[in-house]
């Protein structure tokens, strides 16, 4: 496993074949940065997805201020009027694109509650459900700056009942270069610095607040689990190949022993 650290002491991530409840405890704890799963789907199955995905007419969106070719819509903080208005449209068109591949949403959460044994809330808002993952693509000179993903922002919705939030990922095609993931020991706090155009444009603090970190180099076809709410990174994305890959979140109270994904 590829990774550089920023300090002498190493935080570094663990790869599986199967992911277990030591996995997801370890990755709560900070014991380790993420879990990988190599080849949690194979490279022909990547490339079907990636154009199947590419001809299904993809909305062009952003992703934070960043230009992307994406099915789903994220979550953001001043748009959930306009979110939750398409959710369903969204959830079934993502289903779509899936056809006779296994959708990777339930397909995590399937896994997750076989090794918890926690139990899902599925969550709507007036009646709305929430969308399940979202397909997303960026384009070669794009990248996603320093951040956190925390559902406890969103006000007045009830995913924010969860204290922690993890981000799964399936990579279906690589960049050519960069695109790689940053991780930080380092969990969200008040006071750290400040967000820019409102949590959109990512999070300018002192980097001596960042110390070590795990930089994750991805194959086709890598499932990754990591927790949301330490910051995070994604590299300049370089060359002639668009950085494509499934996300979403799994939001978690491991007091009650629940979650619920979304994205």
């Amino acid at each position: 496993m590829q990774a550089q650290m920023s300090a002498t002491t190493a935080w570094e991530g663990r790869e599986v074949q199967t992911v277990t409840m030591a996995d997801v405890q370890d990755v709560l704890d900070g014991r380790i940065a993420y879990v990988v799963v190599r080849g949690f789907l194979d490279a022909e199955t990547c490339a079907a997805l990636v154009d199947r995905f590419g001809a299904s007419e993809p909305d062009r969106g952003r992703y934070g201020v960043l230009p992307t070719l994406q099915v789903g819509q994220p979550l953001m903080p001043r748009e959930c009027d306009a979110y939750f208005a398409r959710t369903r449209e969204l959830n079934a068109k993502v289903a779509s694109l899936y056809g006779d591949t296994p959708n990777q949403a339930h397909r995590v959460r399937t896994m997750l509650e076989q090794v918890t044994g926690w139990r899902t809330l599925v969550l709507a808002e007036n009646g709305a459900p929430y969308l399940e993952s979202l397909f997303v693509s960026f384009p070669p000179g794009a990248h996603i700056p320093l951040h956190v993903d925390r559902s406890a922002d969103i006000e007045g919705l009830g995913i924010k009942r969860f204290p922690v939030q993890l981000s799964w990922n399936v990579y279906l095609q690589l960049a050519e270069r960069g695109g790689d993931l940053i991780v930080y020991d380092k969990t969200f706090a008040q006071g750290d610095g400040e967000w820019v155009t409102e949590k959109q444009g990512g999070f300018v603090m002192d980097d001596a607040l960042l110390r070590r970190e795990t930089i994750i180099r991805f194959r086709t076809g890598d499932f990754i689990l990591f927790d949301a709410n330490r910051y995070h990174t994604v590299t300049l994305i370089e060359g002639g190949r668009h950085r494509v890959y499934t996300h979403g979140f799994v939001s978690v109270d491991p007091q009650r022993g629940e979650m619920s994904f979304w994205t």
